[in-house]
């Protein structure tokens, strides 16, 4: 694995996202909208799922100083940020998908990236997974994302949906029929308001 030059901005950038990733799935703040996820075996499989995909990424890290492995690990890098971007901004006061009134109770109001997307925090994670093992280009890494990291979050967001349609009810049901499960797609958006 040979670390030149080119890469040091890059993973001084990757290293501070991943961790900063793992402290935001522990803390939720007052204003976090994923505090409505609930702390359960799943949250316990994705910290795992996340830890082999970076550890066979890491041990098998293909790094060289040539253009084919710039470009890839530049991809992979983009790809990355772009998940990265899509989790903090799923976790930003400005996003939201339930909201809780005590006088009204439980009523849904999708916001910010849940008006295209169903599931923007696993969705970033998801980019987040492939990308770290292309930023490396470590083919066991993409494997292992694929193989671990996308059926543990498709299967948590089958389990978000129904714990969130407990909490909405039928409101739920229709976000759910018109908004995509994990892709953002701009031609089903929820509407403003």
């Amino acid at each position: 694995m040979a670390f030149t030059g080119y890469f040091v901005v890059q993973d001084a950038i990757v290293f501070i996202l991943s961790a900063s990733l793992g402290y935001s799935l522990v803390r939720r703040g007052p204003g976090d909208p994923t505090r409505w996820v609930p702390r359960n075996g799943l949250m316990a499989a994705r910290w795992l799922a996340g830890f082999l995909v970076l550890a066979v990424s890491l041990i098998t890290a293909g790094r060289h100083p040539t253009p084919p492995y710039y470009v890839l690990s530049f991809a992979g890098s983009m790809l990355f940020l772009a998940g990265a971007v899509f989790f903090y901004g799923a976790k930003s006061p400005m996003s939201s998908i339930l909201y809780e009134d005590e006088r009204t109770g439980v009523s849904l109001r999708p916001g910010g990236f849940y008006r295209f997307v169903r599931h923007p925090v696993f969705f970033g994670l998801l980019l987040c997974s492939f990308g770290f093992p292309l930023y490396l280009v470590s083919l066991p890494g993409l494997i292992a994302a694929a193989a671990v990291a996308l059926p543990l979050l498709l299967h948590s967001s089958r389990a978000l949906d129904a714990y969130w349609a407990g909490r909405a009810g039928e409101a739920y049901e229709q976000y759910r029929k018109a908004v995509h499960l994990l892709l953002p797609s701009t031609s089903s958006v929820w509407p403003k308001g």
